[in-house]
């Protein structure tokens, strides 16, 4: 398993696909660095363009290998799940990347003291909403979704009800939470959540790529 990892990882970042995403996420980081101030609702918003850059970046890692190839990764890996679940493996690493990054950009511009406690919430929340990111990311993906424009489509509109309905698991809450007295207990409860919906999504969207394939 962890050499059919390496070997989609290498699939991804030859690509170069992961630009425009990474682009895009120091870009927002910056921003919001720059003009929230406080550290944890720059984590808050950082936490949220994560989710929205995780999605995008699933969709990426699980359509970078050519279609031709793919059969012959299946044949090789002797499981489609394997492979599907190798792919969303490398997704999720990479967005966790994207979140180390994203803890240091705000933390150097923060004007006040930065605490070990508030480093450790922001990266549990991007720990979090990158994971909600690959799950959705699962579903836009090829062979479920496969034309790039309803892929692009199904993403946003996703991740937009998330963070737009109350009490939306992880983004809203998380969005609310570090907004507010950020308490570890209730981000560990979302974590929680999050890991079992996510499992579900994810077990969900593997099977419907198969079925699909």
């Amino acid at each position: 398993m962890i050499a059919l990892i390496a070997y989609l990882w290498r699939v991804a970042l030859t690509s170069h696909r992961w630009a425009a995403p990474l682009l895009v996420f120091l870009g927002a980081v910056g921003i919001l660095s720059a003009t929230t101030g406080d550290l944890l609702p720059s984590y808050a918003g950082v936490a949220v363009v994560l989710f929205f850059v995780s999605i995008w970046w699933t969709v990426l890692a699980v359509n970078a290998e050519d279609p031709e190839q793919l059969p012959v990764t299946v044949t090789s890996a002797e499981s489609f799940p394997r492979v599907r679940l190798a792919k969303l493996t490398v997704a999720y690493l990479g967005s966790i990347l994207l979140g180390l990054i994203g803890l240091v950009g705000p933390a150097l511009a923060s004007p006040g003291g930065v605490t070990p406690g508030q480093v450790g919430t922001g990266a549990g929340a991007f720990l979090i909403t990158a994971l909600a990111g690959t799950a959705i990311g699962g579903f836009c993906a090829t062979p479920v979704v496969r034309r790039t424009a309803w892929a692009v489509l199904a993403g946003a509109l996703l991740g937009l009800v998330d963070v737009l309905v109350p009490y939306g698991p992880p983004a809203r809450q998380v969005l609310v939470l570090l907004n507010g007295s950020a308490q570890g207990w209730i981000l560990g409860m979302i974590g929680l959540e999050t890991l079992l919906l996510a499992a579900l999504a994810l077990a969900a969207s593997s099977r419907l790529a198969w079925s699909r394939s």
